[in-house]
């Protein structure tokens, strides 16, 4: 017996027969929209269509990101931001342009600034020379303090979705005025520009008028991010046990994180998602899949945080359960 993952065999046009066990997610009450999870349940056989929400596929202008990344200007910080910029600088890395933490000479990784509404702990960007400015996220003022104007990359990672937009519009217009000033036959190349949203509808408004050159929509896409979630080797090892043991039910969970904390024997406050998954797939017959965490005002699904990422009381857990 085995598990037939998506990647390798079209399901849907896959014959079943009695003697064939089924792995089912069911869920009921979740913070997760129903949609996102249908999308989940399907292992990604509907994927191609949120394609443009994955940085990663954009393979040209990952290139463009590797090539000019002289000044960054970040304005908010969450997560999903962090993740990008420790992608940008392994892929760095991974190019042998940074030794000893430095970048080598000729390649250019001048400065990062990061517009902030708030004090907020900034930490694991692998970013050297980064200067944090405080102000209002939709003045005008403070986006020419955090350098927008002269940017080679711009993140915006609000956490509101009408912030965000706002914001955008403000850049747009700025680099739409300094390409309207531009000599007859000249050249104006904007910087590249990455936004995060809450929701779809939002995405796809910022990528309809050319507000952003992608969107990171954590909601759009995490039934996608779920799907490959179940093709982790930890996760796939769960339900290949699954798979080979007697019939029962896989549960799509949201389980508060102070339940699942407090009966640690520890007794932390708060504990390392490395912590918590050995902890739920050993004790509990669960895998936790993600968390759901406070950006902004609104929940955003973080799927498979990094293992040191620490998991608080206030946050959620979404995990597959099994039943016999």
């Amino acid at each position: 017996e085995k598990i037939l993952p998506p990647k390798e065999h079209n399901l849907y046009n896959m014959e079943i027969r009695p003697e064939d066990k089924l792995i089912v997610l069911r869920y009921e009450e979740a913070t997760i929209e129903k949609g996102y999870v249908d999308l989940g349940v399907e292992l990604g056989f509907k994927i191609n269509e949120y394609e443009w929400v994955r940085p990663g596929s954009f393979d040209k202008l990952w290139r463009e990101i590797i090539r000019e990344s002289g000044h960054i200007s970040i304005i908010g910080w969450s997560e999903a931001t962090e993740s990008f910029i420790d992608e940008v600088v392994n892929i760095h890395k991974a190019l042998g342009k940074i030794v000893d933490g430095r970048l080598s000479p000729g390649y250019r990784f001048e400065k990062t600034l990061i517009l902030l509404s708030s004090k907020k702990e900034i930490s694991g960007s692998g970013l050297e020379d980064v200067v944090v400015v405080y102000g209002d996220y939709t003045s005008l003022a403070s986006l020419r303090r955090v350098g927008v104007s002269t940017a080679d990359i711009i993140v915006v990672s609000i956490g509101e979705d009408d912030k965000t937009t706002h914001t955008l519009l403000h850049i747009f217009n700025l680099f739409k005025s300094k390409s309207d000033k531009s000599l007859e036959g000249g050249r104006f190349k904007r910087p590249i520009i990455i936004a995060e949203t809450v929701l779809k509808r939002t995405a796809e408004l910022i990528l309809d008028n050319d507000l952003a050159d992608v969107v990171i929509a954590s909601r759009c896409f995490a039934g996608r991010v779920l799907a490959y979630a179940a093709l982790d080797p930890a996760v796939y090892s769960f339900l290949a046990d699954v798979a080979s043991g007697t019939h029962g039910m896989l549960d799509l969970r949201e389980i508060d994180a102070s339940v699942i904390i407090e009966r640690m024997p520890h007794k932390e406050k708060t504990i390392s998602f490395s912590e918590l998954f050995e902890h739920m797939v050993n004790t509990l017959n669960m895998i936790p899949l993600g968390i759901i965490t406070k950006h902004g005002n609104e929940d955003t699904i973080i799927y498979i945080p990094k293992p040191d990422r620490k998991i608080s009381g206030g946050e959620k857990i979404i995990a597959l359960a099994y039943y016999t």
